[in-house]
């Protein structure tokens, strides 16, 4: 939460992970933004501040091959799709 309050008050961060953990948690985030404030705050107990919206993040995969390797941009519309978070976790492997 507190990377998320950095990112709420315009830090840029980048985040190198192969942490599955840290990528569900910031797609936490990210999907606490599609929740209202009050319920963020009443139902939650989250600060009204405490969210991500999709635009704030940009997750990257990085695939390295025998030529260099690509970049791929996931989506992150409403949230980083589960199917999108294992790819990123497997190409850490």
């Amino acid at each position: 939460k507190y990377l998320i309050r950095l990112i709420r008050n315009k830090v840029n961060l980048i985040i190198t992970t192969h942490s599955e953990l840290l990528l569900e948690k910031i797609n936490h985030f990210v999907l606490l933004g599609t929740v209202g404030e009050k319920k963020r705050v009443e139902k939650y107990g989250y600060r009204k501040d405490d969210f991500l919206l999709p635009e704030d993040v940009s997750v990257h995969v990085f695939n390295l091959d025998q030529e260099g390797g690509t970049i791929e941009k996931i989506k992150t519309k409403e949230g980083i799709i589960t199917e999108e978070l294992f790819k990123a976790h497997d190409s850490a492997q």
